[in-house]
């Protein structure tokens, strides 16, 4: 290890009352779920942002297969072939 990055280390370690392994440890595993975190957000940027928004607005309608399915299941549910 670099001795700056050691010295850092120890130094923010014993500010918090901990060993520099166990500082050392906390500190990579907050990083790691912070990336992990990060992995999962989408990021728009703002005009895909305004464009998302606007496709949420838009009055679409159904395609061919969400109809066939939503007639599929009223079938279903009529027949009694599937319960509510």
């Amino acid at each position: 290890m670099h001795t700056e990055s050691k010295k850092i280390i120890e130094r923010a370690a014993h500010l918090l009352g901990l060993k520099p392994a166990d500082y050392a440890r906390i500190t990579l595993e907050r990083e790691a779920k912070r990336t992990l975190d990060d992995s999962y957000n989408i990021k728009f940027t703002e005009r895909d942002w305004h464009r998302f928004f606007q496709i949420l607005n838009e009055d679409a309608l159904p395609n061919e297969a969400l109809t066939n399915a939503a007639s599929q299941y009223e079938e279903a549910v009529r027949t009694g072939h599937l319960k509510e």
